[in-house]
C-alpha cells in the first residue's frame, strides 16, 4: 500500500474528527478509521506518522479546521465494496459443464437447510448448462432408516422448488 495513501487518510479523518470535536482530533477515532480503510495495516508501523497528522490538524485554528473539512466533506464515508449481485462465479469452471449432485438421506421431509443446499445446486448447475444429480443417501440404513414415502416427499418438495433433476442415482 502506498504510504501516500493512509497519510492522506489519516489527515482526512483528524480533520474531521477536530471538525466534529471542537478543534481536536482524536488520535484513536483516527487510527480506527485507517484500520478501517486499510486491511492488513501494520499499525505500530504507522502510528508515528498518523501522530504527526493528528498534531498537525490540532494545531490548526477553528477556521482552518472548517475550510479544510469542507474540502473533504463528500469523501469521508467509508463505502462498501460493491457486490456482483447473483451467485458468485466459479473461477475453475470456465465453460465448463458443471455436474451437482445432492445426497439427501430419505429419513424425513427437507428442511429449510436441505432445501438451501439443493437450490444452490441445481442453480449452479443450470448456470453452468449441466446438469443436477439426485443421489439419495441412503447407503447406512443402521444410522439412519430411509422410508419409501421420504423419497417421494423428497422429489416432490424439489419440484415444488422448481429444482429440475437431471438423473436420480
Amino acid at each position: 500500500m502506498a504510504e501516500e495513501k493512509y497519510l492522506e487518510d489519516a489527515y482526512r479523518y483528524a480533520v474531521k474528527n477536530a471538525y466534529l470535536h471542537e478543534g481536536k482530533a482524536e488520535i484513536a477515532a483516527v487510527v480506527a478509521k485507517i484500520v478501517a480503510l486499510h486491511k492488513g495495516i501494520n499499525v505500530r508501523e504507522i502510528m508515528p506518522k498518523i501522530k504527526d497528522e493528528v498534531s498537525k490538524v490540532n494545531r490548526m485554528k477553528k477556521g482552518e479546521i472548517e475550510a479544510e473539512y469542507k474540502k473533504f466533506e463528500d469523501s469521508y464515508e467509508l463505502k462498501p465494496a460493491e457486490k456482483e449481485e447473483g451467485l458468485p462465479k466459479l473461477e475453475w469452471a470456465g465453460k465448463e459443464k458443471v455436474v451437482t449432485r445432492y445426497a439427501p438421506n430419505p429419513n424425513g421431509p427437507l428442511h429449510l437447510g436441505n432445501a438451501r443446499a439443493a437450490y444452490l445446486s441445481y442453480l449452479y448447475a443450470e448456470m453452468y448448462k449441466g446438469k443436477f444429480i439426485l443421489r439419495y443417501d441412503d447407503t447406512d440404513p443402521k444410522v439412519k432408516t430411509p422410508e419409501k414415502n421420504f423419497y417421494r416427499w423428497i422429489k416432490e418438495d424439489l419440484a415444488w422448488l422448481k429444482v429440475k433433476v437431471h438423473e436420480t442415482v
